[in-house]
């Protein structure tokens, strides 16, 4: 009886030692998956509800990412007053992604006689007289800046 209580005795002395080891092994957490998405497909709706003013598109493509590009130009009637929308696309991904949600964005009009709202997915733009400028979009996300340019011009 002696002996099988010694080897149990030996046997459980054994698993808590191993116990011991395996739970003082430093935690390690895993790495958190770094979030690969990138606008590629970047879409700028503005529409005019003034009779005799044209709504107006602008765009920016690129697979590689559009950070640092410059879309086509966006042309907009004098006097004005534009309701914008903007879709944000990462077609890397299948099926294409729209990211619109994951990002801030800004936006900047420079070097015309025009206003923009600062910031959102919905910007109204509202345009006095001619001329031309640029629209500098600033898209945000976890700290990481991407910019695109458009000119504009003021008709």
């Amino acid at each position: 009886m002696k002996k099988i209580f010694n080897a149990y005795s030996t046997l459980t002395l054994f698993f808590i030692l191993a116990l011991t080891v395996i739970s003082c092994k430093k935690d390690t957490t895993d790495p958190q998956p770094q979030d690969t998405s990138k606008v590629t497909n970047l879409i700028l709706q503005l529409d005019t509800t003034q009779k005799g003013h044209q709504d107006a598109t602008a765009s920016l493509q690129d697979a590689a990412g559009i950070d640092g590009k410059e879309g086509n130009t966006i042309t907009l009637d004098a006097n004005g007053s534009y309701v914008g929308s903007i879709i944000l696309e990462d077609e890397t991904q299948t099926p294409k992604a729209t990211v619109t949600n994951d990002y801030t964005i800004s936006y900047q009009l420079t070097g015309t006689d025009a206003s923009i709202s600062p910031a959102g997915s919905s910007p109204t733009i509202t345009t006095r007289t001619a001329g031309s400028g640029t629209l500098r979009i600033t898209l945000t996300k976890d700290a990481n800046n991407t910019v695109v340019t458009f000119p504009v011009t003021i008709r």
